[in-house]
C-alpha cells in the first residue's frame, strides 16, 4: 500500500503519548527536576529522527527501522552487527505492547472499577492483534481515529494550567532529593531516570519502520522524521511541566498510571473525565499498535535478509508479517510474569535492548558519513553532525551501562537475558536472503 509522508507522520503520532508511561514514577524520586530530564531526553530522540533521516535518505529502498540502517553501515564488519540490531530492536519493543494495554486497563478501571481487569487485557490484545492481521490498509484508518484521540489529551493537559490556578514556578526548580545538583548522588539519579525515559522518549525514530509504502522516499523520509522529532520534543518538555504546575509532582506519583486523570478531574467534573479517560484509551491503544508495526516489521526485514530465523519472513495476504506472533507473546507474557504490572520495571529491562540499538545507529552513521559519498539529491545533515552523533553515541553508551545498573539485579539480568538470547539466533539462522513466503 502506497502512503503519503502525512500518513505515515499520523501513525507515528502514538509516540507523542508515550511520556504517561513513566512520568508519575520518575515525578515521585526528582519532581520537578524530571522536567529537564525529559526535555533532555526527548531533543537527544530529535537528534536520532535527524541521523536516521539522512539514513533513509541515502538508503531510501531499505525498510525495518533502525536495524536496517545498522546493518548497512556495519555488514562489512559482520552482518551478524545487524541481526543483533533486529533482535535488540524487537525485544525493546515488543513489552511495549503488553504495557500501554496494562495502561488502558487502568485507565478502564479508573472510570468503571467493576469490570473485570484480566477480561480488559484480553479483549484489548484480540482488538489489537485483530486489526493489525488487515494489513496497514485498515490499520492505517483505525490508527488515525486513535491517535487523533491523544491530541485532545494533550490540548487540554497544556490548557489546564491557564483554566485554574496553578504555580508556575514549581516546575522549575532542578532539585534533586539527593542533594545538590552537582553531586555523584544527583547524577546517578539523572542517569537512572535517562535511561527509562530514552525507552519513550527517543520512539519518534518507529516512523522508519512504515516507510516501505512510503511515495517519493527519499524527500520524504526526512521530513516525516523531522517532524515527529519535533512534536515528541514539544509533547516530552511541556506536557509534565504543565501537569507538574496544576497537580505538584507528589501527586502525580500518588496515582503515577493516570496522571492524565489526575490533572483533569478536578477542572472538567466526572463527565469530563469520563470523555477525557475514553480518549486517553483509544490514544494507549493507538501507541500499542504502532509497537505492533515497528517491532514486527523490523524482524520481518532481517529474516529477509538471512540475519533471523526463516519463519519471520512469513506473511498473510494483507502484508502483514505474522510469523513472529509466537515470539511476541512469548517475550511480552515471560516479561509480565517476572514483574507483574510494575510497567516502569518492564520498560528498564526492555530498554537495555534498545539503547544497544542506539549506540550501534550513531556508530553505524559515522562509518556511513565516512565511507560513501552521498548521491545527488540525498538529505545530508551539516559535517558538525560528525561530532554531534558521537556526543549521542557516547551518551547512549553511559546510559546503557551507569544508567541500568540502578534498576537493580534483576532487572539488568532480564534485560541481558533478552539481548544474549538473541546471539545464537543470529548466528544460527545466518543464511542467504529469501523471497516473501505468503500464509492464507
Amino acid at each position: 500500500m502506497a502512503l503519503s509522508w502525512r500518513r505515515v507522520f499520523v501513525l507515528s503520532l502514538g509516540s507523542a503519548l508515550l511520556v504517561n508511561v513513566s512520568l508519575g514514577p520518575m515525578a515521585g524520586e526528582i519532581g520537578a527536576a524530571s522536567v529537564l530530564v525529559w526535555g533532555c531526553s526527548a531533543f537527544i530522540g530529535l537528534v536520532q529522527c535527524l541521523v536516521l533521516g539522512e539514513l533513509g535518505s541515502r538508503y531510501p529502498d531499505l525498510s525495518g527501522g533502525p536495524p536496517a540502517y545498522v546493518h548497512a553501515g556495519l555488514s562489512h564488519v559482520s552482518p551478524l552487527w545487524g541481526g543483533m540490531a533486529a533482535w535488540a530492536y524487537w525485544t525493546a519493543w515488543i513489552p511495549g505492547v503488553a504495557v500501554h494495554v496494562l495502561l488502558a486497563a487502568t485507565y478502564v478501571n479508573a472510570l468503571w472499577p467493576d469490570v473485570d481487569r484480566p477480561l480488559i487485557v484480553a479483549a484489548l490484545l484480540a482488538l489489537l492483534y485483530g486489526v493489525n492481521y488487515f494489513g496497514l490498509g485498515v490499520t492505517f484508518w483505525t490508527s488515525s481515529v486513535m491517535a487523533a484521540c491523544c491530541i485532545g489529551p494533550l490540548v487540554l493537559i497544556l490548557a489546564v494550567p491557564l483554566l485554574r490556578h496553578a504555580d508556575p514556578g514549581a516546575a522549575f526548580p532542578v532539585v534533586f532529593s539527593a542533594g545538590q545538583v552537582a553531586s555523584l548522588p544527583s547524577f546517578l539519579i539523572v542517569t537512572k531516570w535517562m535511561f527509562v525515559a530514552a525507552w519513550s522518549a527517543y520512539a519518534a525514530e518507529m516512523a522508519t519502520t512504515l516507510i516501505s509504502g512510503l511515495r517519493g522516499r527519499r524527500r520524504a523520509i526526512p521530513k516525516v522524521l523531522g517532524l515527529a522529532g519535533v512534536v515528541t520534543l514539544a509533547s516530552f518538555t511541556l506536557v509534565p511541566a504543565a501537569l507538574i504546575m496544576n497537580v505538584g509532582a507528589s501527586t502525580l506519583a500518588a496515582e503515577p498510571y493516570i496522571v492524565f486523570l489526575t490533572a483533569t478531574r478536578g477542572l472538567f467534573g466526572a463527565a469530563g473525565t469520563t470523555v477525557v479517560g475514553v480518549m486517553l484509551i483509544a490514544a494507549l491503544l493507538s501507541s500499542a499498535q504502532l509497537f505492533i508495526i515497528s517491532s514486527s516489521r523490523a524482524l520481518y526485514e532481517m529474516s529477509r535478509k538471512g540475519l533471523m530465523p526463516r519463519v519471520l519472513t512469513r506473511v498473510n495476504r494483507y502484508d502483514v508479517p505474522v510469523g513472529s506472533v509466537g515470539w511476541d507473546a512469548a517475550v511480552t507474557l515471560a516479561l509480565v510474569g517476572i514483574f507483574g504490572d510494575n510497567v516502569v520495571n518492564i520498560v528498564a529491562a526492555a530498554n537495555v535492548s534498545y539503547l544497544l540499538v542506539f549506540v550501534l545507529l550513531p556508530a553505524a552513521y559515522l562509518v556511513v558519513r565516512r565511507r560513501e559519498t552521498p548521491s545527488p539529491g540525498v538529505w545530508v545533515l551539516p559535517p558538525f553532525m560528525t561530532a554531534v552523533a558521537c556526543g549521542v553515541l557516547l551518551i547512549n553508551a553511559l546510559l546503557l551501562i551507569v544508567g541500568a545498573l540502578q534498576w537493580g539485579a534483576v532487572v539488568v539480568a532480564v534485560g541481558l537475558l533478552l539481548v544474549a538470547a538473541g546471539i545464537p539466533v543470529c548466528i544460527f539462522s545466518r543464511r542467504a536472503p529469501v523471497v516473501i513466503a505468503r500464509v492464507s
